[in-house]
């Protein structure tokens, strides 16, 4: 059985108040999986929303049907999935175990019933996963800029700055 201790490792729960840290708990289920395992598909419905307490997984995207790029790298401590608690919501990206990984996976339509009922989780819940919607677009935004900095043509408008 999974402890309150390794829900708190998460960055997005690390300071929510013990009780509603318990009510998430009660959600929660600790699953291992090998490398290689794929957790949920580029265009797929989202079920679980997850936290990664060790491995890694990598975010990747089919450019074509012989190239898939990388869009990011989740880290112990961190949770994706997040579109899961969007509804009718697909993955825009498919998710993949590089390593074995430990995650914490639950289910999105309990998580989202929690959070509809108990309004304070809620609001400190979307707080945190608008955090997470912020680094991301950040980070994507870096990787165009970097993707138009290296197109040939865009080269000499990059330079004259």
């Amino acid at each position: 059985m999974m402890e309150t201790d390794k829900l708190r490792n998460i960055h997005m729960l690390q300071d929510l108040p013990e009780d509603k840290l318990q009510k998430i708990y009660k959600l929660a289920n600790l699953r291992m999986f090998n490398a290689e395992t794929i957790l949920y598909r580029e265009g797929g419905n989202l079920n679980f929303l997850y936290m990664l307490l060790s491995g890694k997984i990598i975010l990747e995207v089919d450019a074509n049907e012989d190239i898939s790029v990388t869009l990011g790298v989740i880290k112990p401590r961190y949770t994706f999935g997040t579109s899961s608690l969007i509804p009718r919501a697909k993955s825009i990206a498919t998710a993949l175990c590089v390593e074995p990984s430990e995650v914490i996976s639950i289910n999105a339509a309990d998580l989202s019933e929690l959070l509809e009922n108990d309004l304070e989780l809620g609001f400190l819940f979307m707080q945190r996963m608008v955090h997470i919607y912020e680094s991301r677009l950040a980070n994507r935004t870096s990787q165009f800029l970097q993707a138009l900095k290296n197109h040939p043509e865009l080269q000499q408008v990059f330079n004259k700055s």
